[in-house]
């Protein structure tokens, strides 16, 4: 026997059935119906996109996560080729060796969530090393201080262009045992009711500024200063590969020997 009561309810709800439904999300949308809190899981799902993007170089799609105001210092156009476009043979072989995955999504408050991810990379070193040494890093060392600033860019561009051309041909050939664990940082920020990915392009451009001028200097043998510029650099964008790199080989000790007998540095490591 059918039961009219129910019958009656549903056929009262069907019509009504949005209207209830819009009213809810309204409630909501206001708090007056408390929302589980789904801020860590939004923030962790943008960040886990960005990095898989980032990682396998697909700059495109990274561009439409990051934040509006990143977006109003630099274009698409100008963010794929900053990092992709311009960026050396040797970093783009890097790409397809390349793993990422996201470590930790911590939302600091309702408008900003911090985090990291775990880069783990073949470990090319010394064939960077020896590539340098055969192409680029004598230029660093031999570069003439009387040489105008035109010369020692030009000698500078193509001296490092065969190197990374070098380099690339034996990343894609080679696969070493060893293996780089590398941890980035991550922000994120809440705008316009979606996370968004905060790169802070105007401190990275300033960054890039410094690590051109700790460039110049380089090559004009005044290395403390160089030193000391691509330290500015990377305090003011912790994440500029450049400074790193640099740093990494000012500091490598095959270099820094020399670098601190250029720089006026006694060594107190017992050597004679």
């Amino acid at each position: 026997m059918p039961n009219f009561k129910k019958e009656a309810w549903i056929m009262w709800l069907l019509p009504t059935g949005p209207l209830i439904i819009g009213l809810i999300v309204t409630l909501v949308a206001v708090n007056i119906i408390p929302r589980k809190d789904e801020d860590s899981m939004t923030s962790s799902h943008v960040a886990e996109q960005y990095v898989d993007f980032y990682c396998k170089g697909d700059f495109g799609n990274a561009y439409r996560l990051i934040s509006d105001k990143d977006k109003h210092r630099i274009s698409q156009k100008e963010f794929i080729d900053s990092y992709y476009v311009g960026l050396p043979n040797s970093k783009k072989a890097i790409f397809k060796k390349r793993t990422c995955q996201l470590k930790e999504i911590q939302t600091v408050n309702d408008t900003s969530a911090t985090g990291t991810f775990i880069i783990q990379t073949p470990d090319y070193r010394a064939q960077e090393m020896s590539t340098l040494d055969k192409f680029g890093f004598p230029v660093f060392v031999r570069a003439g201080a009387n040489m105008a600033e035109s010369e020692i860019i030009a000698t500078m561009k193509e001296s490092l262009r065969k190197a990374d051309n070098e380099l690339a041909k034996t990343i894609l050939s080679t696969t070493p045992s060893k293996i780089l664990t590398d941890e980035e940082g991550i922000r994120l920020v809440y705008e316009n009711n979606t996370w968004k990915v905060f790169l802070d392009i105007e401190a990275k451009n300033e960054s890039d500024k410094l690590v051109k001028e700790g460039l110049l200097l380089l090559h004009k043998r005044k290395y403390k200063e160089a030193k000391e510029t691509f330290k500015q650099a990377l305090e003011k964008y912790p994440d500029n590969v450049s400074a790193k790199g640099i740093l990494d080989v000012m500091n490598s000790p095959k270099y820094k020997n020399h670098f601190d007998k250029m720089m006026g540095i006694k060594q107190n490591n017992g050597n004679k």
